[in-house]
């Protein structure tokens, strides 16, 4: 993949489900390491466990589709 992206390229990053941020700041760290610019990342769903606020202070904007007091709320988390 890396003949495929300029160096310094500004990348998104894309979740499943963020819950504690930990392996998203980490991927952050080395592609910033290897001369990328990770500047955001997307989720589908915010677990709500200190995350969003872990990648936000890892210099990332963030994003989520939905979080888990939404999904609760449907009660469809149950099914």
């Amino acid at each position: 993949g890396l003949a495929n992206v300029e160096t310094g390229a500004g990348l998104m990053l894309v979740e499943d489900v963020v819950t504690t941020g930990g392996s998203t700041a980490v991927a952050a760290d080395r592609l910033r390491a290897a001369g990328f610019d990770p500047f955001c990342c997307a989720c589908i769903v915010d677990r709500q466990a200190g995350g969003m606020n872990r990648l936000r202070d890892a210099g990332l904007a963030v994003s989520a589709l939905f979080s888990r007091a939404a999904i609760e709320a449907t009660g469809l988390e149950s099914e």
